[in-house]
C-alpha cells in the first residue's frame, strides 16, 4: 500500500513587535520576517545587553518568589547576589573586562529593586507563570504570540500581566496606557482564560548612573485597566492587522527613520533597481526567527564553556 504523503501546515506566530515592525515599514518587515536577515554583527550586541540581565535575574527571583521566598527579603537578595557572583566568576580577565560595568550596574539595580520597589508592588503576590508563552491559535495555520515577563493574582486575587521595561528613559503612565505589547497581551490572556487582567509596566533605570539617583527616578510603575470590551475590538482589530499584513506586497515607506534603519543600504538599492543580493550576502545573516527567544540568555552567551548548559 503506498503511504500517502500530506502536506505540514506551519503555524505562523505573530508576535506584537512583528505587527509593529509591518506598520513602521512593510519593506523592513519583509526583510525581518520573512528573508529572515540579520545585520552582522548584531548578534553579540543583542545578548551582551544590560536589559537582558536584568531580565534574566528578574526570572530568577520571580521563580523564587514562586516558590514561596519572601517578596523583598533579605533571602531574596541573599539569592540573587550569589547568582550574580557566580555569573561573575566566569568571567575571563582580561578578555571579558568590557562586561563588568554590564554586571556592575545590573547588581547595583537589582538590590535596589528587591530591597525598595518589590515590596511594594510584590507584597501578597501569587506568582502563576514568569516569563510565560502566551499563544492563542486564531486558526489552524495562524497563532497570536508572544512572551509575558510575569503572570500572577495579586492580595485579592486579580489577575495581573507585567513587562518588565529596562534603559535611561522612564516609561510613564501615558506610555503603559498606549503600550501595543501590553494590550496584546491581555487580549490573548482574556482569550484563553476569559478574564480582563490588570496590565502593568515596571520600569527599571539601568543608566550607569556617577552618583546615586533618587527613587522616582531609579522605578516607574504604571497599570493600565481595559474593559472587556475594550479587548473584544482590540482582538478584531489585530486580527484585520493581521490580514492586511499577510496580503500586503513589500512596499517601502519613504520617512526620517530610513536613515536610522539597518536594512537601509539593500533597500536603497531596490528603489534604484539595482541588485542588492551581493549587499545581503556580505553584510546579513540569516536567521531562524523561532529559534530565538525573547530574552535570550546573557549568561549563557557570555560563557565560554560550550558545554556549560546551566540557565539558573
Amino acid at each position: 500500500m503506498t503511504e500517502l504523503s500530506l502536506p505540514q501546515l506551519t503555524k505562523l506566530l505573530v508576535s506584537p513587535s512583528r505587527i509593529s515592525t509591518f506598520q513602521t515599514c512593510a519593506m523592513k518587515h519583509n526583510y525581518v520576517y520573512n528573508l529572515e536577515l540579520l545585520p552582522v554583527g548584531k548578534e553579540r550586541k543583542f545578548f551582551f545587553d544590560k536589559g537582558n540581565y536584568f531580565h534574566e535575574l528578574a526570572h530568577v527571583l520571580y521563580n523564587n518568589y514562586k516558590a514561596g521566598v519572601e517578596p523583598g527579603s533579605d533571602f531574596a537578595r541573599a539569592q540573587i547576589l550569589a547568582r550574580i557572583k557566580n555569573d561573575v566568576s566566569r568571567l575571563e580577565i582580561p578578555r571579558d573586562s568590557h562586561l563588568i560595568p554590564v554586571y556592575a550596574v545590573i547588581s547595583r539595580a537589582m538590590v535596589r529593586y528587591i530591597t525598595e520597589q518589590s515590596p511594594k508592588i510584590d507584597a501578597g503576590i501569587m506568582v502563576m507563570e514568569v516569563e510565560h508563552e502566551l499563544e492563542h491559535e486564531i486558526s489552524e495555520t495562524l497563532a497570536l504570540f508572544g512572551y509575558c515577563d510575569l503572570i500572577y493574582r495579586d492580595s485579592q486575587g486579580r489577575l495581573r500581566l507585567r513587562d518588565h521595561k529596562t534603559g535611561d528613559r522612564a516609561w510613564t503612565k501615558a506610555d503603559a496606557r498606549h503600550s501595543y505589547q501590553l494590550l496584546f497581551y491581555a487580549v490573548i490572556l482574556w482569550m484563553l482564560t476569559g478574564e480582563v487582567a490588570v496590565a502593568e509596566i515596571s520600569y527599571i533605570n539601568t543608566k550607569d548612573q556617577k552618583s546615586p539617583i533618587t527613587y522616582d527616578k531609579a522605578f516607574t510603575f504604571s497599570t493600565v485597566a481595559y474593559t472587556e470590551r475594550e479587548l473584544e475590538i482590540a482582538y478584531k482589530t489585530i486580527c484585520k492587522q493581521i490580514a492586511k499584513m499577510l496580503e500586503s506586497e513589500p512596499i517601502p515607506y519613504y520617512a526620517s527613520h530610513c536613515g536610522y534603519c539597518a536594512y537601509e543600504t539593500p533597500c536603497m538599492l531596490e528603489r534604484k533597481g539595482i541588485d542588492s543580493s551581493n549587499v545581503i550576502s556580505h553584510s546579513f545573516v540569516h536567521v531562524t526567527r523561532d529559534s530565538k527567544r525573547k530574552h535570550p540568555s546573557f549568561s549563557e552567551s557570555t560563557s565560554h564553556d560550550s558545554n556549560d548548559t546551566s540557565t539558573n
